[in-house]
């Protein structure tokens, strides 16, 4: 199986600041995935999908594209290859149970389906807080 990795120790300090923004990252993602950044602001969320975009490289440390260092591909290939959304690009006056399903309109009255996701992204904690979980406008 063909799949992109990524693999670096240590990629661009936060600025003021002596400590690098990510450390010791070992990231697998196979092909065809679609894959959510999720955590606390300050997390290095930006970070990772900009080095994964290559808008700019580790420091040191590489990203591996399968197999191969990602600075050798052609940007223009690689950018037709992948896909992001990076904060704050558009914001849906939407509900938990739309912005959730919409990856997949289908699933938008399955609750199972959707608390599934939410499980995964790690955040059933936070949605249970909320007044009506899936119906709480964001």
């Amino acid at each position: 199986m063909t799949q992109y990795s990524r693999y670096y120790s240590q990629t661009p300090n936060y600025p003021n600041s002596n400590h690098p923004s990510l450390e010791n990252i070992n990231l697998t993602i196979d092909p065809g995935k679609t894959v959510a950044l999720v955590g606390k602001n300050g997390a290095g969320k930006t970070t990772l999908t900009k080095l994964l975009c290559r808008l700019y490289d580790p420091d040191c440390g590489k990203i591996l594209w399968k197999g191969e260092d990602l600075r050798a591909l052609e940007l223009e290939d690689l950018r037709q290859k992948i896909a992001v959304v990076l904060q704050n690009y558009a914001r849906f006056p939407l509900t938990v149970r739309e912005n959730i399903a919409l990856g997949n309109l289908e699933k938008l009255n399955c609750d199972r389906t959707l608390f599934k996701a939410i499980e995964k992204a790690g955040i059933t904690r936070k949605i249970h807080s909320l007044p009506n979980p899936l119906d709480t406008p964001l």
